[in-house]
């Protein structure tokens, strides 16, 4: 399992996690250690329900793991594997029956970072610190530990710190450290002093484009530059554009250089209150389907069913199977003109628009014969097991003897009708 706030985690990354089988498990970041909080919840839950001989694996370098660690080894006699950082301490390792380096780990493996930046893109990997006190060698010195123990767990290293101008340059291996630094140092207090962060990307750098969708933008005046204002104090912004929708809501996309931006502005945007208008921030996904296309398959879906309506769970497993694509509920909701779901004694039902049923639901089966309809759920596609060469010849002899339209979940019937 894998604990951490998902709002602030890359949709690739969770994709990744998914699909390895990890239970990711959402924590917001209310507080500094509310994910090692519910680790540690997790690993005694599973010292009480596996007794030994069983093992423990986890991924860490925080010294606040070892009494944890060493209870499970000791008392509970659970073999521990460790894999760790480079910075991880001797007493942490020593609770560990096993222990690898977690870069050794991943040393024979591609780095999707290089692959990345071969195309020309490189991604930020600093951080400037903004509204730093003023004060002589000494201040500097205080503020410099400050900063460097607010970043030591992200890898970061305090490059210049220049308290005439307020501000310090921060570096860090890699701009996903740089990332998670963002939102830790957000608004902290160093010295007495609130601070701002922001990604600083150094001359001639330049990274892929990403897009965010904004959705209840505020519908005063100008919205476009509403938006753009409240977006630019938080990360670079390429472009912005508002426009509306058919129930009359405002809809914004947000430009960015970086997926990184991207999850700062989300962390930074999402459900903010612009004016009477609270907003919502998601990432806008470039390979999505043709909302058009959604609609149409949906509909001729829910024709296929003589009532017009489905389960939801089952409407969803159905929609896989033939159109081999998922639809997500919230795609439903946005069809309000076309289907309706509703909640009743056995479950969520969605339900057809009765202006767009089929007045006949047969009128897809073939009229050339008298015994119409066929299978029992028109909404499962005809199952046969035949051989490839025979299919085809099939195939094309009931196109040519049905005018070349035939519905598919006539194929059966037809063919035995002929």
């Amino acid at each position: 399992m894998c604990a951490c706030d998902v709002s602030k985690v890359f949709p690739p990354s969770l994709q990744q996690l998914n699909d390895a089988q990890v239970n990711v498990m959402h924590v917001p970041a209310t507080s500094k250690n509310a994910a090692d909080e519910k680790v540690k919840q997790s690993l005694r839950r599973f010292s009480d329900q596996y007794p030994a001989p069983a093992t423990v694996l986890l991924i860490t370098g925080d010294m606040n793991f070892a009494p944890d660690l060493t209870f499970l080894k000791h008392r509970k006699k659970h073999r521990v594997i460790l894999i760790h950082n480079r910075q991880a301490r001797p007493a942490l390792l020593n609770c560990a029956d096993e222990r690898h380096q977690f870069d050794d780990l991943l040393a024979r493996l591609p780095d999707v970072r290089q692959q990345e930046s071969r195309g020309g893109d490189r991604l930020c990997c600093h951080l400037r610190l903004t509204g730093l006190p003023s004060g002589g060698a000494g201040r500097k010195s205080k503020v410099v530990n400050e900063i460097q123990k607010l970043v030591y767990n992200c890898g970061g290293r305090v490059e210049r710190v220049n308290l005439t101008a307020g501000d310090a340059i921060i570096v860090f291996p890699s701009p996903g450290n740089a990332a998670r630094a963002k939102h830790r140092l957000h608004h902290v207090v160093i010295c007495g002093s609130q601070t701002f962060v922001q990604f600083h990307y150094k001359t001639g750098q330049r990274s892929r484009p990403s897009r965010l969708s904004s959705s209840g933008a505020a519908t005063h005046a100008t919205p476009r530059k509403v938006l753009y204002d409240l977006a630019i104090r938080h990360a670079k912004v390429e472009s912005v554009s508002v426009y509306c929708q058919s129930d009359g809501s405002l809809v914004g996309t947000i430009s960015v250089p970086t997926l990184y931006d991207s999850q700062a502005l989300i962390a930074e945007m999402h459900r903010a209150v612009v004016g009477t208008k609270r907003i919502m921030l998601a990432y806008a996904r470039t390979d999505r389907p043709d909302p058009y296309k959604i609609r149409t398959q949906v509909i001729r879906l829910l024709n296929d069913v003589p009532s017009g309506q489905l389960p939801l769970v089952k409407f969803m497993e159905l929609y896989e199977q033939r159109f081999h694509n998922t639809v997500s509920i919230a795609d439903l909701f946005r069809m309000r003109e076309t289907v309706t779901v509703v909640d009743s004694s056995s479950g969520r039902v969605i339900q057809l628009n009765p202006m767009l049923k089929t007045q006949d639901h047969v009128s897809f089966t073939s009229r050339r014969h008298r015994r119409l309809g066929g299978l029992d759920d028109p909404s499962v596609l005809p199952n046969s097991d035949v051989a490839l060469e025979e299919l085809e010849r099939v195939v094309r002899h009931l196109l040519e003897t049905h005018d070349g339209l035939l519905h598919l979940s006539s194929l059966l019937d037809c063919d035995v009708s002929d």
